[in-house]
């Protein structure tokens, strides 16, 4: 969804530029808020410790900076910006990594898909 909105936005800031109206795409990263409390984040194969990210204050704060310097995508952490980088240069190393924690989140999952796949394999 966050690839989504970034592709979404864009989109509009080019259809917007001749009306001399700017889209900014900000990804602050964790942001201390309740969302941990959401019941989607209590499914969740990872827990997120939202309380440890940035204040509200501070994603404020630095959005407002980018928006005086005119950037059109914010990147906050250092982790959000690594990942940038290392996507833009070398985006097989970030398929790797992504590949291989999903797999190792979805373990169960993915040996009960297999174990029915023999077994009908095997009819």
């Amino acid at each position: 969804s966050k690839f989504a909105v970034a592709g979404f936005s864009e989109a509009i800031r080019e259809e917007l530029a001749k009306d001399g109206i700017q889209v900014q795409v900000v990804s602050p990263g964790l942001t201390q808020t309740n969302f941990s409390k959401n019941m989607l984040e209590a499914k969740a194969k990872i827990s997120m410790d939202h309380q440890r990210g940035m204040t509200s204050e501070q994603v404020a704060e630095a959005t407002m900076r980018a928006i005086e310097k005119g950037k059109a995508e914010t990147t906050l952490t250092f982790k959000g910006k690594l990942l940038v980088l290392v996507s833009k240069f070398a985006p097989f190393i970030v398929d790797f990594f992504a590949k291989k924690k999903v797999k190792e989140l979805f373990a169960e999952e993915i040996a009960e898909r297999e174990k029915k796949r023999k077994e009908l394999a095997t009819r």
